[in-house]
């Protein structure tokens, strides 16, 4: 830690000569991936007498694969050590003391000059100066890491060097020692993924050195093994979670392991079990972390065609009555009544929306399907993947299998009900609808058993 705390007065981030402090940080390392340490300080105390900082603007992970998916090449660049370049004002200094534990007991008391991982402020000041530097119509910035994109290399190479400029006004420090630095690429990894802008069409997955790493953990043969702690469990979790979100595999699927997460999240949170202490992790959220590990394994790549045809289509539902429509030609319209009523009108609208996609699927797939819904939550469901409600992921496990027996490039869209095309169909007007249409909606308020049988029935492999 001395050694670590003379090369932080070196560079400027500390200053340990006697001063005023109005708040004290405990500071500690942790290791980086490179092999050196990296300065943490808990800034609970400062944090609490502090606003809560605005919105970073960190842009949305599947925009970010989108927008590299769209490009040809891509020119990527780091900043060195990010945080420490930029400094702190006179006027707030003072709250920045910190103590860096020394031998036996000891410590050190410093001021910090620069910002320090641990102030909540700190990522959104980085972010927001990243977007600045590197501007959203010249590529993509993740907080410390520049990414510009072009059609060309000629375009990527440009805006590239734009960026240079800027950083160079700025007296940003970008590192440029990494043999990539300044290279047009079109196989690259960011973000835990690689990508291969070269393949047609553009293709991506999780980075094959990420995924080993996670394969060869002893957290996860814990976890595996059913005992194992929950400090442990939501590392390993996390990094499926991160797995499915960014490749696009829903979530739902691991429905029993969701429902352990929010127990057990409740349980740490409230102090009734401990972080560290003993945990036995139940046989079907095992299950469900094999089912996802099989996935990681293979490590499919993920495409996504540009060029689909896209079809959109209307869903909604009322107290008694659902309603599809389809703009197509001749514009389909389908409506029916919901057996039983008594469901929630999350559930009824959700309901309403797989009909809608088995319609889709059914008349017209390999296409983009935008579906318009004007129910915020379901939306919310159909991008997440998942829900908290138990009966919710069970009709979006059924969705998700209708997605990918038709093919669909699936883009749920919220509108406001004023313009909701289907909203007039659930109002009183059901003329009625064939048998095999109230099947399916029938099935899925009734048993698993129902569900697989209508799976068979359809051939879309919705069986359980």
């Amino acid at each position: 830690m001395l050694g670590h705390l003379d090369q932080l007065r070196e560079f400027g981030v500390m200053d340990t000569s006697p001063s005023r402090q109005s708040v004290v940080l405990p500071a500690f390392t942790v290791p980086k991936k490179s092999g050196g340490l990296r300065l943490v300080c808990d800034g609970r105390k400062l944090n609490a007498l502090m606003q809560k900082p605005p919105a970073m603007f960190l842009p949305d992970v599947r925009d970010v694969i989108a927008r590299f998916l769209q490009a040809s090449y891509v020119v990527e660049a780091d900043a060195v050590s990010y945080f420490y370049q930029f400094p702190l004002g006179a006027a707030i200094r003072k709250y920045f003391g910190a103590n860096l534990a020394a031998r036996r007991g000891a410590y050190t008391r410093c001021t910090l000059e620069v910002m320090c991982m641990g102030w909540n402020w700190a990522p959104c000041i980085a972010q927001r100066s990243s977007l600045v530097l590197l501007p959203e119509e010249d590529g993509v910035c993740w907080v410390d890491n520049f990414f510009a994109v072009g059609a060309s290399k000629q375009e990527a190479t440009g805006r590239f060097a734009a960026l240079l400029e800027r950083c160079e006004v700025a007296r940003v420090e970008l590192n440029t020692a990494d043999e990539t630095f300044g290279v047009p690429m079109q196989r690259f990894e960011a973000l835990g993924l690689e990508f291969d802008l070269a393949a047609d069409p553009p293709r991506f997955r999780s980075s094959p050195s990420w995924v080993l790493k996670l394969l060869e953990a002893d957290d996860l043969r814990a976890v595996l093994s059913g005992g194992t702690t929950p400090r442990t469990f939501f590392k390993v979790f996390g990094s499926f979670v991160w797995f499915c979100f960014t490749t696009g595999r829903p979530l739902c699927y691991m429905r029993s392991a969701l429902s352990f997460v929010r127990r057990l999240a409740s349980q740490v949170g409230s102090g009734e079990r401990g972080w560290d202490s003993p945990l036995d992790v139940p046989f079907s959220t095992v299950e469900d972390v094999r089912r996802a590990l099989a996935s990681l394994r293979t490590n499919e790549w993920c495409a996504r065609s540009p060029d689909l045809q896209s079809v959109i289509g209307w869903s909604d539902a009322s107290d008694a009555e659902w309603a599809v429509l389809l703009e197509t030609t001749p514009r389909r319209v389908i409506q029916d009544v919901f057996l039983p009523p008594r469901e929630h009108i999350f559930i009824k609208e959700l309901l309403a929306a797989l009909q809608a996609v088995w319609l889709a699927a059914d008349e017209m797939p390999g296409k983009k399907f935008r579906l318009m819904v004007d129910n915020q939550a379901v939306v919310f469901a159909l991008r997440k993947g998942h829900s908290k409600n138990y009966l919710a992921n069970e009709i979006l496990c059924l969705l998700f299998d209708l997605v990918a027996a038709g093919s669909l490039q699936l883009e749920p869209v919220w509108v406001s009900t004023e313009i909701q095309k289907a909203d007039p169909f659930t109002r009183g007007w059901f003329h009625g609808s064939s048998l095999i249409e109230k099947s399916l909606l029938g099935a899925v308020l009734m048993s698993r058993r129902m569900c697989s049988l209508v799976g068979t029935m359809y051939g879309t492999g919705m069986s359980r």
